[in-house]
């Protein structure tokens, strides 16, 4: 099992402080939701199973099991196990900051979105890993100034942070199918692809998720692709969830 894809990788789906205390809940984020289908954006509670598949730097093929939960522009929630549920990492993303638990090396991290966009290579934020979650562009839409659109497809362009964003859209859905990150100063770029069932097309959720990890990223231990294959029956859901995230007290702050 490979700790730094782990540390960082559930964050892009994904994603408090105190030793041994529960965190603080978060005051409700001002920021404006991104554009989504009508029944989606109508509820605020998402709770979801993935498996998650890569290759180390010795091209061997690994997994691991994903469960992620969120509360609308509160908190997004996501622990890590392997296949035979040995707890490998929990992080809990709020507005403010990201807390990850590595049960493996017996440590926690906390990082607030700058810290976290040093460590990860590329700028982050709360808003930017829930619109990667949902499969949603990032930006409002509507003030995009560089538009390009056919019957089928609508491609916008953002610039944030020496980072240049192109995001390809489903008209119809309104919902992402591809979003490309480059980095202009480094010269890199990440691919993030998006696959939806038509089965589950009414929740506006994907089903799979490909990530072409960008050469200079720091996941030295990853080769290539990163996927994500959600389970059925996995969504939304009009019941409050739980999000038990406690560092345990023996547990050294890195």
């Amino acid at each position: 099992m490979n700790i730094p894809l782990l540390k960082y990788g559930c964050l892009l789906y994904l994603l408090g402080t105190g030793l041994g205390c529960q965190l603080p809940y978060p005051k409700r984020s001002a920021h404006r939701p991104p554009p989504h289908a009508s029944q989606a954006a109508a509820l605020v509670w998402l709770k979801r199973k993935a498996h998650l598949h890569y290759r180390d730097a010795h091209n061997r093929k690994q997994q691991a099991i994903v469960q992620v939960r969120m509360h609308r522009d509160q908190r997004i929630w996501c622990y890590v196990t392997t296949p035979l549920g040995i707890a490998v990492v929990r992080a809990m993303a709020t507005p403010t900051q990201v807390t990850i638990i590595n049960y493996l090396q017996r440590a926690y991290y906390v990082y607030d979105y700058a810290a976290l966009s040093q460590a990860l290579g590329f700028s982050c934020s709360y808003s930017l890993l829930q619109a990667l979650l949902l499969g949603t562009w990032p930006w409002d839409s509507s003030s995009q100034a560089h538009v390009q659109t056919t019957p089928q497809h609508a491609t916008y362009h953002h610039y944030h942070h020496d980072e240049w964003y192109t995001g390809t859209v489903d008209r119809q859905a309104n919902r992402l199918v591809q979003l490309a990150i480059d980095h202009m100063a480094h010269g890199r770029q990440g691919i993030i692809t998006y696959e939806y069932s038509s089965t589950h097309s009414g929740d506006a959720l994907p089903c799979k998720v490909t990530i072409c990890v960008p050469q200079g990223v720091r996941w030295p231990s990853v080769q290539d692709t990163v996927q994500l294959i959600y389970a059925k029956g996995s969504s939304w859901t009009a019941q409050p969830l739980t999000f038990p995230f406690a560092v345990p007290k023996a547990y050294a702050a890195r």
